[in-house]
């Protein structure tokens, strides 16, 4: 299901959704959508915005953080930085932001990941003992 904000409609405050957003019309205040956050072509948002996926075709004037991926459109414009893992980040010929960019490494889920939690998948287990100092002494083998 998705939820909409027509053109012509102003909502101030903060809003959370699990379900996609798109706003048309304007919202100011803050936003966190666990799904697909689009600002259409009309809309206009003042605010800090959170969701798993951000595609931007208005205006934003705020930070964007996103779980997965911002795309900003030729018709878009951001003013405010925004966040997003590392190839998260689409921007159209013609599309404008006015802030910084912050690329993260992705989270690799643990069900994915080569090793068993918790190891350091290197060399001694030597770790914070009295005769290292308290520094830790393993080092990962090449």
């Amino acid at each position: 299901m998705q939820s909409l904000i027509s053109k012509g409609i102003k909502v101030t405050g903060e809003m959370t959704s699990d379900e996609d957003i798109t706003i048309e019309g304007e919202f100011e205040g803050k936003i966190k959508v666990n799904g697909k956050f689009h600002i259409g072509r009309n809309g206009r948002v003042t605010a800090e915005v959170e969701g798993t996926i951000v595609s931007v075709e208005g205006k934003v004037v705020g930070n964007i953080f996103a779980k997965e991926k911002v795309h900003i459109h030729a018709s878009g414009r951001v003013e405010g930085d925004i966040e997003c893992p590392t190839g998260g980040l689409e921007v159209d010929p013609e599309a404008i932001i006015r802030g910084k960019v912050n690329m993260k490494e992705r989270e690799v889920p643990a069900y994915l990941s080569d090793q068993p939690k918790g190891t350091s998948g290197g060399g001694s287990s030597a770790g914070n003992t009295p005769s290292s100092g308290g520094q830790s002494t393993s080092r990962k083998r090449k």
